[in-house]
């Protein structure tokens, strides 16, 4: 049977340019895929790249805080035993996936990604997916590339549908498509779960820029709503649910404090719950098991919150940049050789000696800077984790005085 990925290059009028940039175009240019969400982008550059050795980088890789160059010089130029044993798996290709969310929660890798594709690859194919090019940035790496937007025709969604999704009779397949938001992954999770009931199917939108909205009104589904259209952005929905829920609670009046902090603990031991069962997940690959995820992640929390608190302001929430700036930091303090306990007691000698200006505190912390040889720009960057009141220019002093 002929993949889905094969039909949508034929769609589009690009088996040619596929064909061509895989036998020996690759060389010149790489390949941009760009779409909205659900389009099936990486599943397209998966197909493109199925006879290479793929090195991903993505948002998992985020997480790494890894360079980019070291670990691509690394991957690259390393022999696998895939590739001693496997002669069509001569070349390794890059594929730089969520390249819009690394823009928006990881500015040093998105620029490192930036400098790299600046730079004349000839014998590793490379593909870079975003959701959009209007930025001045990815145009950098547009204008270099070949592109393939996948954006279709209602036609040609309803011929991908009749073509690779199993639509029982009853199912209108047009208006299935339009309130699955033309995003393919929905169309799935719709059909697997309203069956042949799709008349029941409630028509919502999903954008990145409209998250908020978004969780706004999943507060007001019943529990079956929320299993239907949590299903694909369950961590993303999470994750906002507790940026944000701290607010919602203090906010309201008619709780009493003793009630406040139940709630509260109650939805962070349900999304511990949840990230262990994510954990579980992965370690014996039984994604049947994603409702009980679900359940512990969004649908009790949000049927526990609803009930009790209401929104009134809503923050994308920002736990991928925080890991990462938590993960950098680390770093630095394991680099210089120091913990977070011996900074918190400088910084506390530094409060009493701006308290008191003793030169018994004053010679404490020059001992103290002067023992573990620390340097006055990381005094600089973590005195706001700890006394807001300590001033550089206090830090300054301390420094020039030594």
């Amino acid at each position: 049977m002929e993949d889905h990925s094969e039909y949508i290059i034929k769609l589009l009028h690009k088996k040619n340019v596929v064909r061509d940039w895989i036998s020996n175009k690759y060389k010149e240019n790489p390949i941009i895929i760009y779409g909205v969400s659900g389009t099936g982008k990486t599943s397209l550059a998966n197909y493109i790249l199925k006879d290479f050795t793929k090195i991903t980088i993505n948002l998992d890789f985020c997480k790494s805080g890894k360079p980019l160059n070291e670990y691509l010089d690394m991957s690259l130029y390393k022999k696998s035993i895939t590739m001693m044993f496997d002669n069509k798996n001569t070349n390794k290709a890059i594929l730089f996936d969520d390249l819009n969310y690394i823009q928006e929660y990881d500015k040093k890798l998105f620029k490192q990604i930036i400098d790299f594709s600046k730079k004349k690859i000839k014998d590793h194919p490379i593909i870079y997916i975003f959701n959009h090019i209007n930025h001045k940035n990815i145009q950098i790496i547009y204008k270099k590339a070949i592109p393939i937007n996948l954006s279709f025709t209602k036609n040609q969604y309803i011929s991908i549908v009749n073509k690779y999704f199993t639509c029982p009779p009853k199912v209108n397949v047009n208006e299935l498509i339009q309130k699955s938001n033309y995003n393919f992954h929905m169309i799935k999770i719709n059909l697997d779960f309203y069956k042949n009931e799709g008349h029941q199917i409630q028509e919502y939108d999903i954008k990145e820029d409209e998250l908020s909205l978004f969780i706004q009104r999943i507060y007001k589904y019943n529990m079956n709503d929320l299993y239907r259209v949590c299903s694909s952005d369950y961590t993303i929905i999470s994750l906002n649910i507790l940026e944000n829920f701290v607010e919602w609670l203090w906010n309201q009046k008619k709780l009493n404090y003793k009630k406040k902090i139940k709630l509260l603990n109650e939805i962070y031991h349900l999304n511990c719950l949840g990230d262990n069962l994510l954990t579980y997940i992965h370690i014996i690959n039984d994604w049947l098991l994603l409702e009980h995820l679900l359940t512990f992640s969004v649908v009790i929390p949000i049927c526990k919150l609803n009930k009790q608190v209401k929104i009134k302001s809503l923050i994308y929430n920002k736990y991928i940049s925080k890991s990462i700036i938590y993960t950098h930091n680390i770093k630095l303090l394991h680099q210089s050789n120091i913990t977070i306990d011996q900074l918190s007691f400088l910084y506390r000698l530094i409060f009493y000696y701006n308290k008191h200006r003793t030169k018994e505190y004053l010679q404490k912390i020059h001992f103290f800077i002067q023992r573990y040889s620390l340097n006055i720009k990381l005094i600089e960057k973590f005195v706001k984790y700890f006394d807001l009141t300590i001033s550089k220019k206090t830090i300054q002093q301390l420094f020039k005085d030594l």
